[in-house]
């Protein structure tokens, strides 16, 4: 088990060297290394979103996923809030949520989750991905679009403890049934399980579309940024209206021309 790991690292790591440029490769080492110091800043907090929140480590994110064979090296090796930020790092890249123990969130914890996802997880987004679509085109119409109340905490509230403590102030306060129970955390609705897949679903997600899902145009839309809404407003077309073939032929188009942008490295 040691030399499979330790011969997935080493993959990791020639990967992650020919990938990058040099200039790359220097940018990110600066950065963490500015990240490491800019915690000054922070100190005396202990809150890990202070410590991602900080300019550096930003900047760490917006380089995207070419930058995770690195972020995962830093993992293995990292211990307590360093990891937890940087499993954030690797969530927010991807606009993923890895699945948690409700009442287990210890760095190694976080660490061995990440850690387990790139080795193995990652391979199985497509098996999950189908499993979690059929149970969600089951559902009926109201039901489909429905988000937990908790990931708007999560969210909106993340960098504001006093607006998420009074969010969860009001969520305890609803009287018992099945709104409330909907809303509980860590209690995701069937959609929000797609959209926790994240960027890895991606093509698959477009399979779908092709086939006349548009349902998962949004979805799409979440994991890019909108980047598909700006791409057919460009050229004038209204997704909505569009016709299967047309949705099919200009969501193949804008997947050509970004695929390269959002695969995973090996």
């Amino acid at each position: 088990m040691k030399k499979a790991i330790l011969f997935t690292l080493l993959f990791v790591h020639f990967f992650s060297v020919f990938s990058f440029s040099f200039e790359e490769q220097e940018k990110f080492d600066s950065l963490y290394q500015s990240w490491l110091t800019s915690w000054e800043k922070v100190k005396f907090s202990s809150s890990s979103y202070d410590y991602v929140n900080l300019e550096e480590f930003q900047s760490i994110i917006e380089m995207g996923i070419p930058v995770l064979p690195r972020i995962i090296e830093k993992i293995d090796v990292k211990v307590s809030l360093e990891a937890l930020c940087l499993m954030t790092a690797v969530e927010e890249i991807l606009m993923m949520r890895l699945e948690r123990p409700e009442n287990e969130l210890k760095a190694d914890t976080e660490r061995n989750m990440v850690i387990e996802w790139w080795e193995e997880g990652r391979f199985k987004t497509r098996e999950r991905f189908i499993k979690l679509h059929q149970q969600w085109s089951q559902l009926s119409r109201s039901e489909k679009m429905k988000r937990p109340f908790t990931f708007d905490w999560d969210k909106e509230y993340k960098n504001n403890r006093e607006a998420r403590r009074a969010a969860r102030k009001q969520w305890m306060q609803m009287p018992e049934g099945p709104e409330k129970e909907r809303m509980r955390p860590y209690n995701r609705t069937v959609y929000q399980r797609v959209l926790d897949l994240g960027i890895p679903a991606l093509p698959y997600a477009i399979e779908k579309i092709t086939t006349g899902d548009r349902d998962l145009v949004e979805a799409i839309n979440y994991w890019t940024d909108s980047s598909l809404d700006r791409y057919t407003a460009q050229r004038n077309v209204e997704l909505k209206s569009a016709s299967r073939a047309e949705l099919s032929t200009v969501v193949n188009q804008w997947w050509s021309e970004n695929k390269d942008k959002y695969t995973l490295p090996l």
